[in-house]
């Protein structure tokens, strides 16, 4: 079981992410993050092998920095043409966000050294998940759904929480 940890956006912010997700699980492409009960956000970290309690902290302490979150950004629909394939808002990264993301890193570097490389500073790809684990063929409808939305949007980080991977589900939160 994987972990990964997530700033989330806030409820208002969140809105236009949700409606495409309504959209795509209206048309059958894509549910899983509706389904799941996912919320809106930012994965700045994904973990195979880490125990949920060492995340814990390591969230803890982060939001113990007292940081002012920063904006967020988007600036359209992307891919990951992977099998299964995945959707999402390409998030633009700013200097106060890939600082935010390496702050995080930098609060305890032995469990950064066993993050996803995907996911570490210098590496990472901001993005916000639209449509995850897809069919590779619809991928092409998927963005197509996506983009009968406005999917520019700016957003605002409230929080920052546990998932597990395989269901999404949250674990621990803590506000910013």
């Amino acid at each position: 079981m994987g972990f990964a940890v997530k700033c989330y956006f806030s409820e208002s912010t969140a809105a236009p992410v949700r409606a495409i997700w309504d959209t795509l699980d209206r048309a059958g492409l894509a549910s899983f993050l509706k389904a799941s009960g996912s919320r809106p956000g930012i994965t700045l970290g994904l973990w195979e092998e880490v125990d949920e309690q060492s995340l814990r902290i390591l969230v803890d302490r982060f939001s113990k920095l007292n940081l002012t979150p920063p904006s967020i950004f988007s600036y359209g629909v992307a891919t990951f043409p992977t099998d299964p394939a995945h959707a999402f808002l390409g998030i633009a990264p700013t200097k106060s966000l890939l600082d935010f993301h390496q702050k995080l890193h930098e609060v305890d570097s032995s469990i950064s050294k066993i993050c996803s490389e995907y996911y570490l500073p210098g590496n990472w790809i901001p993005h916000s998940t639209l449509a995850i684990r897809c069919p590779r063929s619809d991928l092409a409808k998927i963005v197509e759904k996506c983009l009968e939305h406005e999917t520019r949007i700016e957003a605002k980080i409230e929080s920052i929480g546990i998932v597990e991977t395989g269901s999404a589900r949250q674990i621990f939160e803590v506000s910013l």
